[in-house]
């Protein structure tokens, strides 16, 4: 993640997105050669944004990974857009941060914020469909001055 140090509201931008044609499913993402076509889900692409609190934003120790990000205790705002629809020209997207109940942004402590975009939301997990391709224009975060 990049320290950041305003308290952020949403993130906007353009995209573009095609869904490949065949799904193939990981049963046991321990085992990712042994996937199987499952013909009942299709791609969805993802995009998702995470501020995660620091002790330091100079400290390279404390980054998340995309291993530890979606159950580390330090997450302390998340929002995402996902989407199985094809879309051939740009078009917008919007989310909103949400934060984690009692949690609110403090201008004294240091925090970093991570985007990430996938056109297959469950690849990490070794599922999705080859050819799935999702492309982001002039992406914005908005934030609280």
């Amino acid at each position: 993640g990049m320290p950041f140090d305003e308290e952020p509201l949403s993130v906007k931008g353009g995209f573009r997105y095609k869904p490949g044609k065949i799904y193939y499913e990981c049963i046991d993402p321990t085992r990712p050669a042994n996937v199987v076509v499952n013909e009942d889900l299709s791609d969805a692409c993802l995009i998702e944004a995470f501020l995660y609190q620091v002790s330091s934003s100079a400290s390279e120790s404390e980054v998340v990974t995309l291993n530890n990000i979606r159950s580390s205790d330090r997450v302390v705002a998340r929002g995402s857009f996902s989407t199985d629809k094809a879309v051939d020209s740009f078009e917008e997207f919007e989310f909103n941060f949400r934060w984690n109940d009692g949690v609110s942004y403090d201008a004294n402590q240091d925090y970093r914020l991570v985007i990430l975009a996938t056109a297959s939301k469950e690849g990490e997990f070794y599922s999705g469909a080859p050819g799935s391709t999702l492309l982001i224009d002039n992406l914005r975060i908005t934030t609280r001055k």
